[in-house]
């Protein structure tokens, strides 16, 4: 296969893998990626060569060069549910790629110290496969502006391997620990400087070969004479001398100097290179022998489950109809769909700004979800409905979830369908498009956009053709974007298949909810088939077995990332301005609920209100779809 047929390949490779990124070098030298940093905020990811197994950003700021390594956090070690995370200062993400995009997408520095931003991905342009022959290990040249590759420089030894050696892609990484291994570390050169804020600066020398065995003692270097059998048996060890050598470990993994967080460069570890008894020790433990996991007895754990006492907890509702007080409802309108309310909330629609509009909604659905204010009765503990909600307790944050959602979309069918021209409707659909973007690409608020596409994928405002063809003429880029964009988005994120983005501030929580929805029957129990509300949520979801189990996995860890959720969403929380009250109250659940159904009507029971809306919503969509279009929109 031919370079660029190679490098074709391995860009085609699934996005999870760090080898279909085009920024990602492979074991490329520092002098290199350097040389191909030409301007400002340029970057590229490489190999650590004084780390093995660990990544390094290497970006131009300023005029300078510098480097970092993506740290490596072990979560849940030692357990079924280890796994990793990669970071620089401030948050982890899943994958080095959602880490980059985070980084990209945001402008933020790496670190508070050096400023860098990085913005210009320094794509690579050959594979990280093409090697020439050498004498020991291979490397790989540069092309010439002809095309053709002149003097060889070491740029992907760490993938280079002797003729006819298989690249084996995708491969999987051994764990990353601070400790760099014996065989390693005897190679290591120190020409290096470190700067104060603990950013590896470049040197102009002392570029060269910094591993000449590269293909023979490197732990990631793949070699053809490798064996292929299974390494051997681990030797058994006495079970407190294991301990010990573990907790050894996790407190040399914490302490190292370059795995702290401070954006360090890929230099060694002095620290990691005490005494050679410990340092041999813990290496057999990390790179050499793989762990013994205890067999789990899940029959024990269910027998001492049944046998602990069930405590219900109760929960308080987060929608408080009782003390709602409105600055938008006059008190003297508190019939259902009053005009003047309507005329309102049309009009802050309009000329508030999607932006802003988007700040405000995500404000309240970050408090709704996030906020840690409710207490939990018979317990001295504070807690967010994220977190309480896929508890057996949480049966009323459950019902809240729906039931904001619920009131939201039928919000928005309201103001579509009550305007009086069609030009009319597809401009409040223009506005509530506007909404969506602004809610999920700017603030990352899925929750919220969720309730808008319900609201505008309902069958009574599909139906409005003519709406929807002014729409697609007058706001082509808007109709263009909700029907390429956001409805497929929408769907795979109803589907499960849709990965979180890096920069999701409240989760799309409806269809695990929904999930955990159906076992609120009585006793615990499957619930029964409301037929009084053929519309709703619970009736419009279908989820195959796939989907079900994507949802189920997504209740498991949601609540664990209450936390990291909070983190970005503080630049909502701590706007430049204070937020408007009266946007606020726009969208919250109690505003929308008295004005749809009147202050009485918005206390009865949920799916009953539903209903009867639905069926008022169904009847005025009917006669406006059988209505011809108007004559100063006809085309």
């Amino acid at each position: 296969m031919t370079s660029s047929g190679l490098l074709e390949w391995e860009l085609s490779l699934p996005s999870e893998q760090i080898v279909s990124h085009g920024w990602y070098h492979g074991a490329l030298s520092r002098a290199a990626a350097e040389a191909l940093l030409q301007q400002d905020r340029e970057f590229l990811v490489r190999d650590s060569s004084s780390q093995p197994d660990n990544y390094v950003l290497s970006c131009r700021s300023n005029g300078q060069h510098l480097h970092f390594v993506i740290q490596r956090i072990v979560v849940h070690p030692d357990t079924v549910f280890e796994r990793y995370q990669y970071q620089f200062e401030d948050e982890a993400y899943d994958t080095v790629a959602d880490l980059i995009t985070s980084y990209v997408g945001s402008g933020k520095p790496i670190s508070a110290a050096s400023g860098a931003r990085i913005q210009y991905p320094a794509n690579r342009l050959v594979p990280l496969t093409n090697y020439v022959s050498g004498d020991d290990g291979g490397t790989v040249t540069s092309p010439n502006a002809d095309g053709n590759y002149g003097n060889a420089y070491s740029l992907y030894s760490h993938f280079a391997a002797k003729p006819g050696a298989q690249l084996r892609v995708p491969f999987k990484k051994q764990r990353s620990h601070s400790l760099t291994p014996i065989d390693m570390a005897q190679h290591v050169t120190h020409g290096k400087s470190a700067s104060a804020d603990g950013v590896i600066q470049s040197q102009t020398n002392k570029h060269g070969k910094i591993f000449p065995n590269e293909s023979s003692s490197g732990c990631n270097t793949w070699d053809a004479n490798l064996p292929t059998s299974p390494p051997a048996k681990p030797a058994r060890c006495e079970p407190a001398k294991t301990d010990e050598r573990r907790l050894e470990l996790h407190r040399l993994y914490h302490v190292s100097g370059s795995d702290s967080g401070n954006g360090s460069g890929d230099s060694t570890q002095s620290s990691a290179l005490g005494d050679s008894k410990s340092r041999h020790e813990t290496d057999y433990n990390t790179t050499s022998t793989p762990s013994v996991k205890q067999q789990f007895d899940y029959e024990l754990t269910e027998a001492r489950l049944l046998q602990m006492e069930n405590l219900n907890f109760i929960v308080d509702s987060r929608i408080n109809l009782e003390n709602f007080q409105s600055q938008i409802i006059p008190p003297s309108l508190t019939k259902p769909l009053e005009s003047e309310t309507l005329h309102t909330i049309k009009l802050l629609l309009r000329t508030s700004g999607p932006r802003i509009l988007a700040n405000h909604l995500t404000y309240v659905d970050l408090h709704f979800l996030l906020d840690e204010s409710l207490q939990i009765e018979g317990l001295d503990k504070m807690a967010s409905g994220l977190e309480l909600c896929f508890l057996p307790q949480g049966r009323s944050l459950r019902l809240d979830i729906i039931e904001r959602v619920e009131t939201f979309r039928l919000l928005v069918a309201v103001t579509i369908l009550t305007c009086q021209t069609d030009r009319q409707r597809a401009d409040t659909i223009n506005d509530w498009i506007l909404l969506a973007i602004e809610t999920k690409t700017a603030l990352g608020n899925l929750y919220g956009f969720s309730a808008i596409m319900f609201g505008l994928c309902m069958p009574q405002v599909e139906c409005l053709e003519n709406a929807w063809n002014i729409l697609r003429r007058v706001y082509t880029d808007n109709a263009f974007m909700f029907e390429a964009k956001l409805r497929p988005s929408f769907k795979s994120m109803n589907e499960g298949t849709n990965p979180l983005p890096p920069n999701t501030t409240t989760p799309h929580v409806i269809p695990p909810v929904l999930c955990f929805h159906l076992f609120d029957g009585e006793g615990g129990g499957l619930l029964q088939p409301d037929d009084t509300f053929p519309n709703s949520l619970m009736n419009s979801l279908e989820f195959d077995f796939n989907a079900t189990a994507a949802h189920l996995e997504a209740a498991r860890n949601l609540p664990q990332q209450a936390e990291a959720l909070r983190r970005r969403a503080r630049p909502v929380l701590q706007p430049s301005t204070a937020p408007s009250p009266t946007l606020l109250e726009l969208f919250r659940t109690e505003m929308a609920a008295v004005f749809l159904w009147g202050e009485r009507g918005a206390r009865s029971p949920s799916n009953q209100r539903f209903a009867r809306l639905t069926d008022v919503l169904t009847a005025m969509a009917a006669k406006l779809a059988a209505r011809p279009p108007d004559a100063d929109d006809a085309v």
